[in-house]
């Protein structure tokens, strides 16, 4: 599913002449997001509560940010208490949203019907991330740590690279300057973040390479 995964098999396994081809997974498209209007900027996340995916440096990173924020998390996991104490401790412009374990579609149709203005992702590793192409498809742009296959998809186009170390502090001031970005630049993620699902993301498109590939 991503081309650094292709890389390291190959580089695992030298002797072995693979014959490889990545197919990205994709995303189904349900429609496209509106950004906020009345001040508040809207944060979504969308992952297993665990360790790798570091959802508690998000929580962290808000305490750090004194302007008006919400942030909705999608997820569960053996760390989710962890969070909801992080969160009730959070300063009053902070809100955060906790809905659990839910399907994707759900995910999508939350995309449709409510602002959202940035996905976050701080994985420690990752393959190419369903959850930031779902973001994509709805015309969302993405922070994301810089690991695994999530280069591949995510720039300075349709939003930035995180350094994979970085702190709660360090998140926190990349929030705040994509806050302050003028509301043209952000309109412009936005419309990269589509062309990018158009291009690599989207499901139907991909699904038919797969089975042009078995057909070939």
């Amino acid at each position: 599913v991503s081309e650094t995964g292709d890389r390291y098999l190959k580089a695992k396994y030298p002797k072995i002449h693979f014959h490889s081809k990545v197919c990205r997974l994709g995303s189904i498209k349900a429609g496209e997001s509106k950004p906020s209007e009345d001040g508040t900027l809207r944060i979504v996340s969308s992952s297993n509560i665990i360790p790798l995916k570091r959802v508690e440096l998000i929580a962290q990173a808000l305490t750090y940010n004194d302007f008006r924020l919400e942030w909705t998390h999608f997820g569960d996991g053996e760390l989710f208490q962890r969070i909801k104490d992080i969160s009730h401790h959070l300063p009053s412009n902070i809100s955060v949203n906790l809905p659990g374990r839910v399907k994707p579609e759900e995910v999508l149709n939350f995309y449709v019907v409510n602002p959202v203005d940035l996905f976050l992702n701080v994985s420690t590793t990752e393959g190419v991330p369903v959850s930031i192409m779902e973001a994509f498809s709805a015309g969302i742009p993405v922070y994301a740590t810089n690991v695994g296959g999530t280069s591949e998809i995510v720039n300075c186009g349709n939003g930035k690279l995180l350094d994979k170390d970085i702190t709660p502090e360090n998140l926190a001031d990349e929030i705040r300057s994509f806050n302050e970005l003028l509301p043209v630049s952000k309109l412009t993620l936005r419309k990269k973040a589509l062309e990018t699902y158009a291009e690599k993301c989207d499901f139907y498109e991909l699904t038919k390479q797969l089975i042009a590939l078995f057909n070939a």
